[in-house]
């Protein structure tokens, strides 16, 4: 497998995502042409941001990690745009109305953590003998002897000790989907409560047989 980059958790914006589109469209060009891998900048993390720092200093703000992923994402999301300006084919001008802005969003990610540990499992199994002192050499010499085998037992638990986590895998993804609707809903309430204090005994009636129609067709 390859190297991991370093993790980050983007707890904040990228910084180059609150400049304007024209400073966003000039560094592209210049990106595009020297070299930047937006494909997936994450392949090559390192050296993508050493060349995007070089490459901003004149807009000056600090580059990071999050800066590098969000030009990346907008030089693939406006490719064939950028690629139209470097080539001269339309203006920056025709650009910038034709740009988009990648989104911040967050994803769900599974994982898995792998390494060497010592697994003790815990099985329970029947056995017959004519003696209790002597059913536990009983099931052992069975077992030497080829006629039972743990597996046969049933599995109750199990234990690990001297964990030493090596490495991880991510196994799947899911973008989060944020429903908005509630959060809409409680400002409306919250803002009719006061208005309705104001409204007179004839409006108010207008105001519940409108609701109850409402109700009645959802």
């Amino acid at each position: 497998m390859g190297k991991f980059p370093p993790f980050f958790v983007f707890i904040n914006m990228s910084r180059l995502s609150q400049q304007p589109l024209k400073v966003l469209l000039i560094l592209s060009e210049t990106l595009m042409q020297d070299k930047f891998y937006y494909g997936n900048p994450w392949d090559d993390a390192d050296d993508n941001l050493k060349l995007l720092r070089d490459k901003s200093g004149w807009i000056g703000i600090g580059i990071d990690y999050e800066d590098m992923e969000f030009i990346a994402a907008f030089i693939d999301e406006n490719e064939s745009i950028i690629k139209d300006v470097v080539d001269g084919k339309i203006s920056k001008k025709e650009a910038l109305d034709n740009l988009s802005i990648p989104k911040l969003e967050k994803f769900n990610i599974w994982y898995e953590v792998w390494g060497p540990a010592t697994l003790t499992e815990k099985y329970r199994t029947t056995w017959q003998s004519y003696d209790e002192r002597w059913v536990q050499d009983s099931l052992r010499h069975s077992y030497n002897e080829g006629d039972f085998s743990y597996w046969e037992g049933d599995f109750e638990e199990h234990e690990t000790d001297h964990f030493e986590p090596d490495n991880f895998e991510i196994t799947a993804r899911r973008k989060v989907l944020e429903n908005k609707k509630p959060i809409l809903d409680k400002l409306v309430v919250e803002n009719t409560t006061g208005l309705l204090d104001n409204l007179d005994r004839e409006t108010l009636i207008q105001l519940r047989n409108l609701i109850n129609q409402k109700l009645s067709s959802s």
